[in-house]
């Protein structure tokens, strides 16, 4: 009867343990993602990226601009003919 009793109770420890054991990796898995949500609040997405060279200013980066289609090429307009000026090329 001492050997019945003695692995029931430790299986009633075994049991408590991995139980506690549960808790402690679920809190620690819910802090990390607390975590991970207060860092990416607290970053400004307007903050210009870090250089990766020491002593150079970080350049901001500039939003995308919308690609416009591309237009139909126009024929080239023949040049008009130019009067010619008074004095550049005359001789008196």
């Amino acid at each position: 009867m001492g050997s019945a009793l003695a692995s029931l109770l430790g299986l009633v420890f075994t049991g408590i343990a991995l139980y506690g054991f549960y808790w402690v990796i679920r809190l620690a898995v819910r802090d990390g993602m607390l975590e991970a949500d207060r860092r990416r609040s607290r970053a400004i997405p307007s903050q210009p990226p870090q250089s990766s060279q020491p002593g150079q200013p970080a350049q901001a980066v500039q939003p995308a601009q919308a690609v416009q289609p591309a237009q139909a090429v126009q024929p080239a307009q023949p040049a008009k003919p130019t009067q010619p000026t008074v004095g550049a090329d005359s001789s008196d």
